[in-house]
């Protein structure tokens, strides 16, 4: 599973998926690289450490692809 923000991947995750409906927990948050990347695109965007550690994803419409299937979602 790949998680985009305007054509830049933001995270992957590995997910072991059997054949028929499938569900997957993600907590929003970007990979160290896909943080990177992200910062470099968008080099006004300010992304903050949360208390956990974690930087999440900051608002704006993302798009998941899934082999070959692609779904969207927005932070607000």
């Amino acid at each position: 599973m790949h998680i985009f923000s305007d054509g830049v991947k933001v995270n992957s995750i590995t997910v072991d998926a059997d054949k028929g409906y499938n569900e997957v927990m993600y907590d929003a948050s970007f990979s160290e690289k896909g943080k990177k990347a992200y910062l470099k695109a968008n080099k006004d965007a300010k992304v903050s450490k949360a208390k956990n550690g974690v930087y999440y994803l900051v608002k704006g419409k993302y798009t998941v692809k899934i082999a070959g299937e692609t779904s969207e979602f927005e932070i607000k």
